[in-house]
């Protein structure tokens, strides 16, 4: 299931980038496709295995490869981002793409957190956060309203 997981996320990569569209643009295209739709369903599933691998060495150890092998995907994208002028060059890839995947597990606690909170807002405000953080040149700031307003 893990490495399914893994060959969707580098194949939703390939495809965004197969489209000249910007690197920036393919993550914040991930992030929006985790968010809105079925996010209690997701978020669920991270945490009963986040939580079993403190319990077991086998599940902690599986999580743990999972984990890296997203990272070193994710950072081989923003490494080709910096090469192509799109993501900051001072930022660590490794670094970097370790924090965006906790960025995406923590918009998975969302739904759980606040169910009345706008999703696609919600996507909105990580989009401008990924963008304003990652992309280069960084974008001119963007009044967004305050969370909760519609």
């Amino acid at each position: 299931m893990a490495q399914s997981h893994l060959d969707a996320l580098a194949e939703r990569f390939q495809k965004t980038l197969a489209r000249g569209e910007r690197i920036v643009d393919a993550i914040v295209a991930e992030m929006n496709w985790l968010t809105p739709a079925d996010g209690v369903t997701k978020a669920t599933l991270l945490f009963e295995l986040l939580a079993e691998s403190t319990r077991s060495e086998a599940i902690a150890k599986n999580l743990q490869s999972h984990s890296r092998r997203m990272r070193e995907l994710v950072a081989k994208v923003l490494r080709q981002g910096q090469a192509q002028g799109e993501i900051d060059p001072a930022l660590d890839p490794e670094t970097t793409a370790a924090v965006l995947i906790s960025l995406m597990d923590g918009a998975r606690t969302l739904a759980l957190r606040d169910c009345e909170i706008d999703p696609h807002q919600a996507a909105a405000v990580y989009d401008l956060l990924i963008r304003r953080s990652v992309g280069w040149p960084r974008p001119a700031p963007v009044p967004s309203p305050p969370l909760g307003d519609s």
